[in-house]
């Protein structure tokens, strides 16, 4: 459970919707939302947050993969997500399954990922410090084409994304990395222009403006529109606690 519509609780179904978009300014609850799919998440995640403060520390052990903030590292921690996805459509494809659940792939022992990627925009376009505006173009370029390949093929192969975002960019939610985020959720206030990229009809005057609530589309089948959301609330100390050892937790 991620949070709660009118209709009950919500949940958030990778097989309908393989990755997730969450929309919301500063202090509109879209690292709560994040934290409680964390929290409801079975499998291993990858973590890259600009912040560093929440996402972007967590000591790499267990199910963490890997927790990055500084930018060469999200680039790099980006192709390396890219390149698992392309071995693994490999292995697929060698025996001839077209998805990593299907019988046939099970002596493959593939596992799902979640790659969290808070504050997406800044994460994949900051400056490095040292860096020439052509390294930058190149180090973005390749983080995009990576990010990209990971949204386009992993849902086959058991990687899923979720990507945090403060407002709704053309230059980020345009074409087909747009399509491919087809559960999104929308937090505090948005423009009408915001609502339109999101959930494609004006639904500014719908949302709530209070943290944590909003708007929420094709988490499950049974949501094809827009539905009134609340997240859930879990505390960053036991979200890290479901993954950390208790010493590293505290």
């Amino acid at each position: 459970m991620i949070g709660r519509t009118a209709e009950g609780d919500a949940s958030w179904d990778v097989g309908w919707s393989p990755h997730l978009c969450v929309i919301g300014d500063t202090g509109s609850g879209k690292s709560s939302v994040i934290r409680a799919v964390l929290a409801s998440w079975p499998g291993s995640v990858v973590l890259l947050d600009p912040k560093r403060l929440e996402f972007g520390n967590w000591p790499e052990g267990g199910r963490v993969l890997t927790s990055a903030g500084d930018p060469h590292r999200i680039a790099e921690v980006l192709r390396q997500c890219a390149d698992e996805v392309d071995s693994r459509m490999e292995d697929l494809s060698r025996i001839v399954a077209t998805h990593w659940t299907d019988p046939d792939a099970k002596p493959l022992g593939l596992r799902p990922v979640l790659i969290v990627i808070d504050e997406a925009m800044v994460a994949l376009t900051r400056p490095a410090k040292g860096e020439t505006e052509k390294e930058t173009r190149v180090r973005v370029d390749s983080a995009r084409q990576s990010l990209l390949e990971c949204l386009v093929l992993g849902r086959a192969c058991g990687v899923h994304v979720v990507v945090g975002l403060q407002r709704p960019d053309v230059a980020f939610l345009g074409g087909t990395a747009r399509d491919q985020l087809r559960g999104r959720i929308g937090l505090g206030i948005l423009s009408p222009d915001a609502t339109r990229m999101l959930f494609d009809a004006d639904l500014s005057e719908q949302m709530d403006g209070r943290p944590g609530f909003g708007l929420a589309v094709n988490l499950t089948p049974t949501m094809p529109v827009p539905v009134p959301f609340r997240s859930a609330w879990i505390s960053p100390a036991d979200v890290r606690a479901m993954y950390l050892p208790e010493s590293e937790s505290a």
